[in-house]
């Protein structure tokens, strides 16, 4: 009989990847949901053969009527957009609360909604959540404002706690970092001095492992991994698990050019954004530092548990155009 995968955020990053696989994949039938379905990436996946149906994360009975006959169910949830969103800013100044603690509860509602409509769905088999660790825990409290990992991770908890019989058919893939982050703004990047070498500077050592994923061409495959596996696993998600010191190495001799990592201080990384930005991404880095991007969770199983393999850090970097940062080189 043809299963169903219903894709939450298909029009996104992760969820158009795990789109492509399934496609591709023989006795599956692909559901995404979206707000828009003449939004120019709604119209393309719908030219591909998924079902797009209209659903939104703050209308549960949206989500349950999307969800209906899944075999299997991806769930993501987003706490940038919210995060960023002018509404956000006017409601956390009108609370006396950051716009961090508003993201963070907006994104916390949307997975609650999405995990409740996914529990009514009698034949569901696999419920597959991109999740990350809980820095607050595993860092026993020492890092407090990543509020976008620690979002991810309550959702996690609620489902385990609240909805039983939902979790022994969850899984859940920690995204790792994605490589196309440079892309977003320099501080996160290397940078070009003015002397044409390249830097990429960091709060925590050069040596760290980080786990690197090129999100847009491995999720997917992750996620059919985990959903053809046995559930109750936790993923990293990851091509290449290296440091930036090697990472800037890499791309530095493929790119025949200088580079180097530095580490500076806390204080010193990341002056050029708005500073409660600044802080959730900076202590991030800093428990990626110190205590790994998964905080050590010795639950946690690598791609190569599951017989899959992500793609290369090289691979990635010989493979993008990286014209906009080199300039004329």
């Amino acid at each position: 009989m043809e299963r169903l995968i219903v894709i939450v955020g298909i029009t996104g990053t992760q969820g158009y990847s795990v789109a492509q696989t399934f496609l591709k994949s023989p006795g599956w039938r692909v559901r995404g949901i979206t707000r828009n379905l003449v939004s120019p990436k709604a119209q393309d996946l719908s030219g591909q053969g998924v079902e797009m149906v209209v659903a939104d994360l703050n209308d549960r009975g949206s989500l349950i009527a999307a969800f209906q006959n899944a075999t299997a169910i991806f769930g993501v949830t987003d706490f940038w957009g919210p995060f960023l969103a002018d509404s956000t800013k006017v409601q956390a100044e009108k609370e006396s609360r950051t716009p961090n603690e508003v993201g963070f509860d907006i994104e916390v509602s949307h997975g609650f909604n999405i995990a409740e409509a996914a529990a009514t769905i009698q034949r569901l088999e696999r419920f597959i959540f991109s999740s990350l660790a809980d820095t607050k825990k595993w860092s026993k409290g020492k890092y407090t404002w990543v509020y976008h990992f620690d979002s991810k991770a309550a959702i996690v908890d609620y489902i385990k706690q609240k909805l039983p019989a939902l979790a022994q058919k969850m899984s859940c893939l920690q995204i790792g970092e994605y490589v196309t982050n440079w892309k977003k703004t320099v501080s996160l990047g290397q940078k070009k001095l003015p002397d044409g070498s390249f830097i990429i500077r960091k709060p925590h050592s050069g040596k760290a492992p980080i786990p690197m994923i090129w999100v847009e061409r491995d999720t997917g495959k992750f996620v059919k991994a985990l959903v053809d596996a046995e559930p109750g696993k936790t993923m990293l998600g990851f091509g290449s698990l290296i440091g930036w010191e090697e990472y800037i190495h890499t791309w530095a001799k493929i790119m025949g050019v200088e580079g180097k990592f530095e580490e500076i201080s806390p204080e010193d990384y990341l002056t050029d954004l708005p500073s409660n930005l600044a802080r959730e991404i900076r202590e991030g880095h800093l428990f990626h530092g110190e205590f790994g991007w998964d905080g050590g969770d010795p639950e946690v199983i690598h791609p190569k548990d599951l017989g899959v393999e992500g793609t290369s850090v090289e691979e990635y970097i010989r493979s993008e155009n990286w014209t906009p940062l080199l300039g004329c080189k």
